[in-house]
């Protein structure tokens, strides 16, 4: 029952890890949810980095507001605000402009001249969740299709065949999606690009696209090309690279020397959070705005200006905060570009390994422990792949522990439960039975390994006591049916209990006789000792229940014991339908012969020579010469056991 166990444990734990890693590689629930659930912790586990100095965030924010006047603000204070970030690397403005201001047509003069000027300026390209198209040949139309043609990448020769059509399907609606910048504006500014993150299964925003695929028909080269992000734009300006040093390839952008992994025909980018909120230095749009801030402050530096106003509403969850802003979101994606802190993952392949290796481990161990070191085991694995996780995530090194998770647990699960409700019920049926008969230690190892009491036999060296009560018939049996029962009972629940207390095997009850087995059905070493000491403690039990018989006006108690040691057939015999385990051969029959001796030497307790040879030291042996016993053909050598020489010695040579 053990070995299938055993085996079905490890098919178990086959059967989870393949079921976890193709969820994983389909990417079907509950893994994606898991998995993006579990970036999240390690964030948290991870804690905040330190603020970089070279990195700005100019806040639209709610003293702003009350000093300027309602938002949005005339272009002409952009204009002005630009005046002070002129020795900035790259200025990042996270405010769409996709249409003139034909109110004041003169604002947009002006801040296109800044835009010019600061040469600096990088501007945010809008994307329509619904796709809406532009009038063809209207200023919109026109603006973006400068913006797609002049401002974006072209995708580098020798591009995989299957991913360049993933980009051809995502490229083919991009006109009727993206709203660019005016004319007018990105004649002067550094660069545009999309300032989009994308939520995970679990809503937070720690992913951003660092290029989206778009057409080009009216471009000399035609085709597909691709639009970047702003923050992709922003770390080209502070890494002083030129475009030609950017490359969207397939797995990941090359930017400079650097390789961004991402994923996707989007390139999604995994950010590298430093914090939540107040993670980078801010300051109010209205300070620098006044010229309070010295522009000394911004020199070689990454300025990004965007909304902390709680009633513009931008605001989303990010791994450190439910309540982060959006700026603060683009200002970790550049960090982790410019500081080259971006994520690496380990591939599929490995982590697929671990979800199958592991699980089965874990199932193989489960069925040779108890449970309760089995669910420290179950632990104790969670434990070592999270400090795996945590070790690698400081490290920039993302492992995709879900499947390896789920495959613990639902390894754990299954093997419990059928160990529970299948083997478990066999087991403690068969732990109950043996435990008639047998101590609880021994019956718990045969109800494990119930071969070790199979059906068939084999020779093994034993000692076999048989007690028997003297009298019987002439005493108890005029006690009538119900009174000899209930004294019968009584005899054999304490004659088997001190049976069982020295390791011994209850083999039956014959009338007012206990047959029983020392060594069997479980190997034990010291056996020939442990039936001596079984003896003597059951003669003196005789005696303490006989005084209690005789207060009560039952009959006195006296037994005789009869003690062989030798090799005897030990096994399962019977029918197929009915059998038991017992023992035969001549340490049986002497056994018997020597039980019946008692009567005729008046001792209490014998044992053949070979027994004897085994207690000799530890009990006090008085021979009693060599008899005749019926059924063999020399003479036997028997001894009375007269008591225990020292209970030290006793002790020492049980063990």
């Amino acid at each position: 029952m053990q070995q299938r166990y055993e085996r079905v444990s490890v098919a178990l734990g086959i059967v989870s890890g393949i079921l976890v890693c193709v969820l994983y590689l389909l990417r079907l629930p509950p893994i994606p949810q898991f998995e993006d659930w579990l970036i999240k912790q390690w964030f948290l586990l991870r804690g905040e980095l330190p603020s970089p100095d070279d990195i700005v965030i100019i806040a639209i924010d709610d003293k702003s507001i009350r000093q300027l006047g309602r938002f949005p603000w005339r272009r002409r204070t952009h204009a002005k605000l630009l005046e002070q970030l002129k020795l900035a690397k790259a200025v990042v403005i996270d405010i769409l402009f996709v249409e003139p201001d034909r109110e004041r047509p003169d604002d947009d003069r002006l801040l296109s001249d800044a835009i010019a000027k600061c040469g600096n300026v990088i501007l945010p390209v809008l994307r329509l969740d619904e796709p809406h198209p532009a009038e063809a040949n209207s200023d919109e139309w026109k603006a973006l299709e400068m913006a797609l043609c002049k401002l974006s990448y072209a995708l580098p020769q020798g591009i995989d065949k299957s991913f360049m059509e993933r980009i051809a399907a995502k490229a083919s609606d991009a006109h009727l999606r993206l709203r660019a910048p005016i004319t007018s504006f990105l004649v002067g500014c550094k660069g545009i690009g999309i300032a989009h993150s994308n939520p995970d299964t679990t809503g937070i925003y720690r992913q951003l696209p660092l290029g989206t695929p778009v057409e080009c028909g009216s471009n000399e080269e035609g085709g597909l090309r691709v639009l970047p992000s702003i923050t992709i734009e922003a770390a080209r300006a502070a890494l002083n690279l030129n475009r030609e040093e950017v490359k969207f390839l397939k797995g990941g952008v090359m930017l400079g020397d650097s390789f961004v992994p991402t994923v996707g025909a989007n390139w999604l980018m995994d950010v590298n959070f430093i914090g939540g909120r107040d993670a980078f230095y801010k300051l109010p749009y209205h300070l620098v705005y006044s010229g309070k801030v010295s522009k000394k402050e911004f020199a070689g530096k990454i300025v990004v200006v965007g909304f902390t106003a709680e009633g513009l509403y931008d605001i989303r969850p990010s791994p450190f905060s439910q309540y982060t802003y959006g700026v603060e979101i683009l200002a970790n994606a550049i960090h982790t570009l410019v500081h080259r802190q971006h994520f690496r993952r380990l591939p599929h392949g490995f982590i697929m390994l671990l979800a199958l290796v592991i699980p089965v481990l874990l199932s193989w161990m489960l069925p040779r422990i108890n449970a309760l070191l089995a669910l420290l085991a179950t632990i104790a694995s969670v434990c070592i792949v999270t400090l795996l996780c945590l070790k690698s995530f400081s490290a920039n090194i993302i492992i995709s522990a879900s499947p390896v998770y789920a495959g613990i647990v639902l390894s754990y699960a299954l093997v419990t439960s059928w160990g529970y409700f299948s083997v478990g019920r066999e087991h403690r049926r068969m732990k109950n039975l043996f435990a008639l008969y047998v101590s609880g230690e021994i019956a718990e190892r045969l109800a494990r390994y119930p071969e070790l009491a199979a059906i068939g036999g084999e020779d093994r060296e034993v000692s076999v006591l048989f007690a028997d009560i003297r009298d019987f018939t002439a005493t108890m049996q005029r006690l009538g049916a119900e009174r000899l029962t209930k004294l019968l009972t009584e005899y054999f629940t304490v004659m088997s209990d001190v049976i069982k207390r020295h390791s011994g095997f209850v083999d039956k009850f014959i009338g007012d006789e206990i047959m029983a087995l020392f060594g069997a059905p479980m190997p034990t070493d010291g056996y020939a000792l442990n039936a001596v000491m079984a003896a003597l403690e059951m003669r003196a039990t005789a005696e303490s229940l006989s005084k209690r018989w005789l207060e009560r006006g039952d009959p006195q108690l006296r037994i005789g014991i009869g003690i062989a040691t030798g090799i005897a057939s030990v096994g399962n015999f019977g029918a197929l339908d009915r059998f038991q385990y017992t023992a035969f051969g001549d340490p049986v029959n002497l056994a018997s012969r020597l039980q019946a001796l008692t009567k005729e030497t008046g001792a209490a307790i014998l044992i053949c020579a070979q027994t004897a040879r085994k207690v000799e030291g530890v009990v006090e042996l008085k021979p009693i010469g060599k008899v005749t016993v019926r059924g063999f053909s020399e003479p036997i050598e028997v001894f009375e056991i007269v008591g225990v020489k020292s209970r030290a010695n006793a002790t020492s040579s049980a063990r």
